[in-house]
Order: structure tokens, then sequence, then C-alpha cells
């Protein structure tokens, strides 16, 4: 993925964004924070509730490519 946006970024883009679907237990927004997105927007879907025993939403995230560093499972800031 570090490759595929380092291309986007020499190609003249300046962020990117993407949903994905999250649970209440999983991918938070920390885990998004660890590799430099930031999460804009979190709705729960409520079409699952029947189906599956916690929340699930869609999250909408944004990374500035101006000002990332390489994606890294590691960071300097405490998690």
């Amino acid at each position: 993925m570090s490759a595929y946006l380092s291309y986007l970024y020499r190609c003249g883009e300046k962020r990117v964004y993407g949903q994905i679907v999250t649970f209440e237990s999983r991918r938070g927004e920390k885990m998004f924070e660890r590799y430099g997105f930031k999460v804009m927007n979190r709705a729960e879907i409520t079409k699952y509730r029947a189906f599956y025993p916690e929340s699930v939403y869609l999250s909408t995230v944004i990374k500035n490519l101006e000002t990332a560093e390489p994606l890294s499972a590691y960071s300097n800031s405490p998690v």
C-alpha cells in the first residue's frame, strides 16, 4: 500500500479517502491513526442488527499524502 500511495503522490494527488466496514471491537479509530489516516465519519449500518451481535459501521477515512510518513504498523506515538 505504501508503494501505491507514493505513486498517487508522484502523480499529483494530495489526499486519498476510502470507506471501510468496521466493528465495535475491530478496526477502531486508533488503528487507522496508526497508519496515518483520520476517521472523518462513522455511521452505523443497521441492516446487520438482526445478524451480528455487535454494532457494524461504515467508516470514512482520509490520508493527507503531502504530510504522510510511510505506512508502518509501528509509530512513534503511543497507542
